[in-house]
């Protein structure tokens, strides 16, 4: 979101009275997941190799370097934010910290002056879990064939609806392999990148929840793999054929559909 549309925001959900929460996380663990969920939404056809090129080159003007940046520039979020609302006071920024999983929960807690403990609605199962490298690339796979083929599939086509619901709904094999961590070329540059985000924030002047240098990288150790030295990637039988079967469903339909028309243009013939 823009400036101008951060304004916007601000003026039409109260002006003065609004106050801006954002969230940083360090970018080794957020660039697989931003990579997986641009994926899901069919948004990319690119690897996370050559998605990582793209989103870390000098060129933020590409559509997903400027997709990834706009939020995630710690610099650049707080900056635009606190031009929007008028005042750094009317901005928190919470850091992202796996060692501290609760830590947005007890700050809203605090800043809405709730009883601690009400917000954990933790039930006992995971949310937003990220989808395996074997999942992901099938819906990538699918993604890229669509584009090569020119198909008039937009994302939200209901095949293709059909077809990545059936995959991100499906639960985890055994052997599933995770998403790839950032390799080992573009390593240095992430955590540099890091490193300078954790002093943005830390001078930022706004309030800040956490601490800054949660956003430094866990630095990858040497030899760290990419995506594509890892093995074949294979998915299950039944994943397989369940989105097969949401592909030929929608196939039979279509056929289905366009017999019926038939007939009713002969009907409409005869008459």
């Amino acid at each position: 979101m823009g400036l101008d549309l951060a304004r916007e925001a601000v003026a039409g959900l109260g002006g003065d009275r609004v106050h801006v929460v954002a969230a940083a996380r360090a970018l080794d663990s957020l660039l697989p997941s931003q990579w997986q969920q641009r994926v899901r939404m069919r948004r990319t056809a690119l690897s996370f190799d050559d998605w990582l090129r793209v989103v870390l080159g000098p060129d933020r003007s590409h559509p997903e370097a400027h997709n990834f940046w706009m939020p995630h520039d710690a610099g650049e979020l707080v900056a635009r934010w606190v031009e929007a609302t008028g005042s750094p006071e009317r901005f928190t920024l919470l850091i992202s910290d796996r060692s501290r999983p609760d830590l947005a929960p007890r700050a809203f807690e605090e800043m809405l002056a709730l009883p601690a403990g009400l917000l954990d609605l933790d039930d006992g199962e995971t949310r937003n879990q990220s989808l395996g490298i074997g999942r992901t690339e099938l819906i990538r796979l699918v993604t890229a064939t669509v584009e090569r083929r020119d198909w008039p599939l937009p994302p939200t086509h209901p095949l293709t609806v059909a077809l990545t619901n059936t995959v991100k709904s499906s639960a985890p094999w055994p052997d599933e392999a995770p998403l790839p961590p950032v390799p080992a070329w573009a390593a240095e540059r992430v955590a540099e990148l890091n490193d300078r985000r954790a002093e943005e924030v830390r001078g930022a002047g706004v309030r800040v929840v956490g601490d800054p240098d949660a956003l430094r990288s866990s630095r990858p150790a040497a030899g760290a793999t990419s995506q594509d030295d890892h093995r074949p990637v294979m998915v299950s039988a039944e994943l397989a054929a369940a989105a097969l079967e949401q592909a030929l469903a929608y196939a039979l339909e279509q056929e289905d559909a366009a017999r019926t028309a038939r007939r009713r243009v002969r009907r409409l013939r005869r008459r």
